[in-house]
């Protein structure tokens, strides 16, 4: 839910709705909001995923590991790039529409995981 608060720090239209700052702050405020909570849910996305891994294969930990730091190391390169193609070509509501969107859609396919395959989020000691 914090999530969805900075998400709608971008919108340029609820910036000025009841908060004592406005425009290029707001975004900071959200991207405050944000960043941490990014940080946070990858890593329990990346301890869910190394629960998860299997014990011969592909899929072991130590492959997992290495595509999770690839992954987690390479999107930086492109995010600000494409984040600036966004906001030139767009507009600032357009990309807070995108970021509300992929966290509405992350959302969902999380629920709806673990909804259907609870064993996955269970821990095993």
């Amino acid at each position: 839910s914090l999530s969805i608060l900075g998400s709608l720090c971008f919108f340029r239209n609820l910036c000025g709705l009841g908060m004592p700052l406005t425009g290029d702050y707001m975004l900071l405020v959200g991207d405050t909001i944000l960043f941490p909570i990014f940080t946070f849910c990858n890593g329990l996305v990346s301890a869910w995923l190394m629960n998860g891994a299997a014990k011969q294969g592909f899929f072991v930990q130590i492959n997992l590991q290495l595509i999770s730091t690839l992954v987690n190391d390479s999107m930086p390169f492109f995010a600000a790039p494409i984040t600036r193609w966004v906001l030139d070509t767009m507009s600032q509501d357009s990309y807070a529409a995108m970021q509300l969107s992929i966290l509405m859609v992350s959302w969902l396919l999380m629920e709806q995981s673990h909804y259907s395959v609870p064993a996955a989020f269970a821990s095993r000691h």
